[in-house]
């Protein structure tokens, strides 16, 4: 991991636990940035980040290929093969009001994926006592919702003995492998929400698919065709609080047929991946 990132980084990143950092971020001609322990640091006493390491840092993720990351590239991030997303902050280009890459990128926001083995295990006792039921997590960006989900695949897999399909559009959950997700698990990487909750029904046969981040009404859709196909989902949500979810007009649906059974509320990222709150709906 960081293999990527210029030497003098890494070691400067060797003087903390790793397993504690959850965030790098690089910004031209400003101090490197962690978040560690949920909090944000500058290392003001190592030198400021050049544009030059910037560059170098998307060259070596990308293995100098930056065609094969287009789409991803045109979506603002890459990601590297330990499961590192990396947001790209620069400027856009557009054609005819949609942006087809970005260029000239002056800051990276590396977010740094962590397998927590049995920080789901509190599921199995407050919500699957009588079998299994379709899930949304939800929390603010980085406290920790694909931590719970990568466990809840492993806990899934390892309890339950379910086909697990994980539908990993940015390459967060496998990171090449390196993540136990049980034995039951298979993965499609790349892969469009929409597309793998729709297609993986039909084409794979689980018992239960987990996702990331349902964004858009296509998502929420497919989400929703899944589990009235029988299959269980689990997946996350961006927002505060229930109320808060409740009040975007892309989840208001969902909240009121109560198409999930359990909602898992996660607190603030000082807090990473604690459990706020488990409402049934």
């Amino acid at each position: 991991m960081f293999e990527y990132l210029p030497l003098d980084v890494q070691n400067a990143l060797s003087s903390f636990d790793v397993s504690k950092i959850t965030e790098i971020r690089l910004r031209t001609d400003k101090p490197l940035c962690l978040q560690y322990l949920g909090e944000y640091r500058l290392l003001n006493n190592f030198r400021r980040c050049k544009k030059e390491d910037i560059d170098n840092v998307i060259l070596k993720v990308t293995k100098r290929s930056i065609y094969a990351f287009a789409e991803n590239i045109k979506n603002g991030y890459i990601y590297a093969e330990s499961g590192e997303r990396i947001g790209l902050s620069g400027s856009c280009v557009y054609t005819q009001d949609i942006v087809t890459t970005i260029k000239d990128v002056t800051s990276l926001c590396i977010r740094v994926p962590h397998q927590i083995i049995g920080c789901s295990n509190f599921l199995q006792l407050r919500c699957f006592q009588t079998g299994l039921k379709n899930i949304l997590v939800v929390s603010p960006p980085g406290a920790g919702k694909t931590t719970l989900l990568r466990d809840m695949a492993r806990l899934v897999s390892e309890n339950f003995h379910k086909n697990v399909l994980i539908v990993d559009e940015k390459n967060e959950f496998y990171g090449n492998g390196k993540f136990n997700l049980g034995p039951t698990s298979d993965v499609m990487l790349n892969c469009k929400k929409n597309f793998g909750l729709n297609l993986g029904v039909l084409n794979m046969r689980p018992d239960v698919i987990i996702t990331d981040e349902l964004f858009e009404k296509a998502d929420i859709l497919a989400a929703r065709n899944a589990i009235y196909s029988g299959v269980y989902v689990f997946a996350s949500a961006h927002a505060v609080s229930l109320e808060d979810l409740s009040k975007k007009h892309v989840y208001s649906d969902i909240i009121k047929e109560r198409l999930f059974d359990y909602v898992v509320v996660l607190s603030s990222k000082k807090d990473i991946g604690k459990v706020e709150k488990i409402i049934q709906l």
